[in-house]
């Protein structure tokens, strides 16, 4: 399933007049789980993977997540994905699908130098 049409559900959820300030925090937004989708990448709970289907140079193309531990690491992916030359929009979704599975501003942004984070920890019992 489309991860953010899933969260859009969840956002009505709270009702006609929709998030209050502080909802964020006391109701997060739906963990992404197997199978979940943005765009042409799939996430792999199993195997902590996000897979590229459909982009006509490759027929599949994989990242493993536990291999994103810090900001030089995840850039290094959203770099070699822009190289492969498959448009903005694939970068573009990779991007939503990093930053929903790993919550990249809360996990990775704020990381002191030479400290890494835990994906396999952030993700267990996902």
């Amino acid at each position: 399933m489309d991860y953010r049409q899933r969260v859009k559900k969840w956002k009505k959820s709270f009702g006609p007049d929709g998030m209050k300030l502080g909802d964020f925090w006391q109701k997060p937004p739906p963990k992404p789980r197997d199978n979940d989708t943005w765009g042409p990448w799939e996430y792999d709970a199993a195997s902590l993977v996000l897979w590229c289907k459909g982009i006509e140079v490759a027929d599949e193309y994989w990242i493993d997540l536990k291999g994103c531990n810090n900001a030089r690491e995840i850039l290094d992916w959203i770099v070699q994905i822009n190289g492969k030359g498959w448009g903005a929009e694939c970068v573009g979704y990779l991007v939503q699908a990093l930053d929903d599975i790993l919550d990249l501003q809360r996990n990775i942004v704020h990381l002191p130098p030479g400290k890494t984070f835990d994906v396999k920890e952030h993700l267990a019992g996902d």
